[in-house]
C-alpha cells in the first residue's frame, strides 16, 4: 500500500456511492452495507451491486457483507466514491506508505517518510511477497509530489482532501494487472493515482516454494 498523506479532511456528511463486486470485478447482489458507528443502520446493494446512500460520517468505516463471500471494511477519509471488492482467499498485503505533508497555505513541504510494515496476517499466504522495485517507488512518490503541486494550484481543486486506494494483481512477471479503484476522493485525483500506479509502479513478484505466483497489492495516497 503507497500512501501520501497531507491531512486536508472534513468531519460532515458525505454522500457516497460505488459498487460491491468479485475478485473478478462481477457485481455481487444484495450485498449489505453498515457503518461501523451505528451498525443497526443497514442499506442494501441493488441487482448491479450498486449503492448510494449519504448518512455516512467522515472517519467513520463501512463494513460490506454478503453470506458467500468475505467482509471488508473500509474507512471513509474524504471520499465520494468507494467500490468493495470481495473475495474468499486473500494473499499476504504488505503496505508501503508515503505521507507527504503539506503546510497551512496547501503548498507541499520537501521530504517524504516511508516505512514498510504488514497491514494484516492472512490465512493464505505466500512465502515471499511482491515487493516494489526501489527506483520506481522513488519515481512514483516525486511524480505523485509534483502532480498534486500542480493540481492544487486550481481552486476546485484546492481544498480537496482524503485518501485514494487502488487495488492491483501482481502477475508471475511483476507486471500491474487488473487495477481498480477502491476509494475516490475526485475524478482528477481519482485518475491520476490509478495511472502512476499503472504506468510508473513495478514489482518484484511474489514467491511460493521457489516458484513466482500471482499476488495482491493495494496502493493508498491519503491527500
Amino acid at each position: 500500500m503507497v500512501c501520501c498523506s497531507c491531512y486536508n479532511l472534513f468531519s460532515q456528511p458525505l454522500i457516497i456511492s460505488g459498487f460491491v463486486k468479485d475478485e473478478y470485478g462481477n457485481p455481487i447482489p444484495r450485498a449489505t452495507l453498515s457503518p461501523v458507528k451505528n451498525k443497526n443502520y443497514v442499506i442494501t446493494a441493488n441487482k448491479d451491486g450498486f449503492f448510494i446512500i449519504n448518512k455516512w460520517e467522515n472517519n467513520d468505516s463501512i463494513i460490506c457483507s454478503h453470506v458467500n463471500y468475505k467482509s471488508k471494511a473500509e474507512k471513509i477519509e474524504g471520499n465520494n466514491t468507494l467500490n468493495f471488492y470481495l473475495d474468499r482467499a486473500t494473499p499476504v498485503l504488505t503496505a508501503i506508505k508515503i505521507n507527504i505533508k503539506r503546510d497551512s497555505v496547501n503548498r507541499y513541504k520537501k521530504g517524504v517518510n516511508i516505512e514498510k510494515d504488514y497491514i494484516e496476517d492472512y490465512a493464505t499466504r505466500v512465502e515471499i511477497p511482491s515487493r516494489l522495485i526501489q527506483k520506481q517507488k522513488n519515481e512514483f512518490e516525486i511524480y505523485i509530489n509534483n502532480s498534486v503541486k500542480k493540481l492544487i494550484q486550481t481552486d476546485t481543486l484546492k481544498y480537496i482532501g482524503g485518501t485514494i486506494k487502488a487495488g492491483v494483481t501482481i502477475s508471475k512477471n511483476g507486471v500491474a494487472v487488473n487495477i481498480r479503484l477502491i476509494k475516490g476522493i475526485h475524478k482528477v485525483f481519482d485518475e491520476m493515482v490509478v495511472n502512476a500506479v499503472r504506468e510508473i509502479l513495478k514489482w518484484a513478484p511474489a514467491e511460493q516454494n521457489g516458484t513466482k505466483v500471482e499476488s495482491y497489492q493495494e496502493v493508498s495516497v491519503s491527500l
